[in-house]
């Protein structure tokens, strides 16, 4: 399987994105097997519609792809 390429050496990211409706969108992702990061209302209530991603070298683009469509609805 086809994994993210980067020039440089190993790489560990996260970034929070904000995005309409995050619970729907998070829910509806687990219900497809896609992890779509962790839904930080839960934990930071002042951060609603939020999502912490993580993508790391270990992730596929195939799997990068998979999260992008179900985000984009």
């Amino acid at each position: 399987e086809e994994t993210f390429q980067y020039d440089s050496n190993d790489f560990y990211n996260e970034f929070v994105i904000n995005i309409k409706d995050a619970e729907s969108v998070y829910n509806k992702a687990i219900e497809k097997g896609i992890i779509p990061g962790i839904l930080l209302e839960k934990h930071f209530p002042e951060l609603k519609d939020c999502l912490l991603i993580n993508i790391t070298e270990m992730t596929s683009k195939k799997e990068i792809d998979k999260l992008t469509e179900e985000l984009e609805g």
